[in-house]
């Protein structure tokens, strides 16, 4: 094993005294890559701005969903109160109708004569009217 190890320090020795020889000229590499950075730089500070302001109407319109949002769930709430009022309103309604078609007042005091949209005069026994 103690040979094997020799062989390859001596070929790896070798191969670092020839590879100064033929390597080209590290300049030109360098510039390609600075002008590769540089076209990066430029490109990136172009678009930074582009995005900041996309950010900004993003923000922008997730406000304006909010307050969408919220005034829609209001008008949910009043259409649902005015539903509820506009039932409570028909029941009472159809109660009063109810009321009025009755021949007798409860106490037997009155007397309804005609429909109850169309005449609603109350005529007392004791005293006819026409």
């Amino acid at each position: 094993m103690f040979t094997v190890i020799t062989i390859l320090a001596v070929k790896d020795g070798a191969s670092t005294q020839s590879a100064p020889a033929a390597s080209p000229d590290p300049l030109p590499a360098l510039l390609s890559e600075v002008h590769a950075l540089r076209i990066a730089m430029e490109q990136q500070a172009t678009i930074s701005p582009r995005i900041q302001l996309s950010m900004a109407r993003l923000n922008i319109e997730e406000q304006r969903m909010a307050q969408l949002t919220q005034q829609l769930d209001q008008i949910h709430r009043q259409l649902s109160d005015v539903t509820l009022e506009s039932q409570n309103i028909a029941d009472r309604l159809s109660e009063i109708d109810n009321s009025c078609l009755l021949p007798h007042h409860q106490a037997g005091a009155f007397v309804w004569e005609g429909h109850p949209r169309e005449n609603l005069i109350p005529r007392s026994p004791r005293y006819p009217v026409g």
